[in-house]
């Protein structure tokens, strides 16, 4: 018979200064890159069609946003926002956003594998919503995150082993690995993957 597991997070305290899902200070990304990576956001949410606009909205909401963010604070540090910059800048928005978009997905996929109606203290959107509108909202995330990057084969590569992490979170543990080789393993797959 299969060991059963629970590969949770060793701790489930929330760092100091974390507020509303933002960890203000394990992630010092300063306020003019999260307003703007928030336009990001908003401008393309505004696209969204008006029978999924709500699902989508409500599931991307919240969020440390540390994969855009990082990579944005990358190219803030070695490149001016000039018009000579315009087009690698919107490359790099479009990838962020793609990246973002692509872990929202993922994180409702495993919300509802887990059942975790609370993620954090705040519920979470398999928790609000019926699985039908948890399954098909993470759908739609996956179609404009492959469109929106300039990369979208290494996304579709990351998005695969992702999906293989969430497989081997579901399925019993193999003998002889330990429990923490197994939570580890299946972090690089899943939470890691986009990095």
């Amino acid at each position: 018979m299969a060991e059963s597991k629970v590969l949770k997070s060793p701790t489930s305290a929330r760092p100091p200064g974390e507020v509303a899902g933002r960890n203000t200070d394990v992630f010092p990304f300063s306020a003019t890159l999260r307003a703007y990576f928030d336009s990001i956001l908003h401008r393309w949410l505004v696209n969204v069609p008006g029978i999924c606009s709500q699902s989508v909205k409500t599931a991307i909401q919240s969020g440390r946003r540390l994969r855009p963010l990082l990579l944005l604070s990358l190219l803030d540090e070695g490149t001016t926002r000039s018009s000579a910059a315009s087009q690698y800048l919107t490359d790099c928005d479009r990838q962020a956003l793609a990246i973002e978009l692509l872990h929202c997905s993922s994180i409702l996929v495993d919300d509802l594998v887990d059942g975790q109606p609370k993620h954090r203290g705040l519920t979470t959107f398999p928790g609000a919503h019926d699985p039908g509108t948890t399954v098909l909202t993470s759908h739609y995330l996956v179609a404009p995150a492959l469109t929106l990057t300039p990369t979208p084969d290494a996304l579709i590569s990351i998005y695969s082993e992702m999906c293989h992490g969430e497989f081997s979170d579901i399925s019993p543990l193999t003998t002889g690995e330990s429990v923490w080789e197994v939570y580890h393993r299946i972090v690089n797959q899943k939470t890691s993957a986009l990095f």
